[in-house]
């Protein structure tokens, strides 16, 4: 069960008033509420918060709370009626309308907003309505994405993301680094954004021509590493007995890999009896998320 009394409470700002409406046969009165969020404070800095509703200044013309309609249409942000006489809870989700049965007998509610993102702070509109009307929900824009739990402090770094939840990485950007291998410890940047997180979704690393050995073994240490609390990633030592005369995969991984974008990352090798000029190349594809 969430516990929504942690969050902070605001009075609402505005004007509680009635009015008629009807639904097919049906008439009653209905008590408008238009929350924009914005007003409350609602921000990355502050990503969960609350407001009072107080009808009890219309209870004679409103009666009971039977049901209540809410848009939110345009937000990306899930929507909790609550009632303290019943402890019960009316959840709407991001991008649709729905009505919704109210189990009360009181004239007041606790509507919460949770996970607000600054430049996209949305208006909630609903009715509290005293006639009975069946549950329904209408859906804007599909729910489509899989939201995957991730911990919310990056192992052996530092809390960066706010929320407990991210959508799985598309891969959607990638790059490659090459690095010789006939010319002692060699360094090169990959990830250098100094803010958020990265998705790594593939890594591979491939040698590029000729490996010719001027003495055995012939040896090449590789790592992907950060200079930061994160440390070293990946790490293989490819061993060399013979001249190879062929390009070839080392290494491949895929999956959701999450590191510290607040970091430096590099790829490093550190040869040794490697007499010719060929390269290792590191290829990465990856997803950026700037929070």
């Amino acid at each position: 069960m969430r516990v929504l009394s942690q969050y902070p409470l605001a009075n609402y700002i505005g004007q509680i008033f009635y009015k008629p409406f009807s639904l097919g046969n049906l008439r009653g009165t209905c008590a408008p509420i238009l929350l924009p969020w914005l007003i409350y404070g609602a921000a990355t800095t502050n990503p969960a918060l609350g407001v009072k509703i107080d009808l009890s200044s219309i209870a004679t013309q409103l009666g009971i709370i039977r049901s209540v309609y809410i848009d939110n249409t345009g937000s990306d942000t899930p929507i909790y009626i609550y009632f303290p006489d019943t402890q019960t809870t009316i959840v709407c989700q991001p991008n649709c309308t729905q009505w919704a049965p109210a189990y009360t007998l009181g004239m007041t509610a606790n509507i919460y907003g949770l996970g607000f993102f600054t430049g996209d702070i949305p208006t909630t509109s609903m009715l509290f309505t005293n006639l009975p009307i069946a549950p329904a929900t209408n859906v804007e824009i599909p729910q489509g994405i899989e939201l995957w739990k991730a911990s919310n402090t990056i192992s052996r770094g530092t809390t960066i993301y706010n929320t407990n939840y991210g959508a799985p990485a598309l891969g959607d950007q990638f790059i490659n680094v090459t690095l010789p291998i006939n010319a002692g410890s060699q360094t090169q940047t990959v990830f250098n954004f100094g803010t958020g997180f990265i998705y790594l979704t593939n890594f591979a690393v491939w040698s590029v021509g000729d490996i010719v050995i001027s003495a055995n073994p012939g040896t090449v240490p590789m790592f992907f590493e950060s200079t930061g609390t994160s440390g070293i990633f990946w790490d293989e030592t490819m061993l060399l007995n013979s001249d190879t005369n062929i390009s070839f995969e080392i290494f491949q991984t895929s999956g959701n890999f999450k590191l510290d974008g607040t970091q430096l990352w590099r790829v490093r090798v550190n040869p040794t009896n490697i007499s010719n000029n060929t390269n290792i190349q590191f290829n990465f594809s990856f997803t950026t998320n700037p929070s």
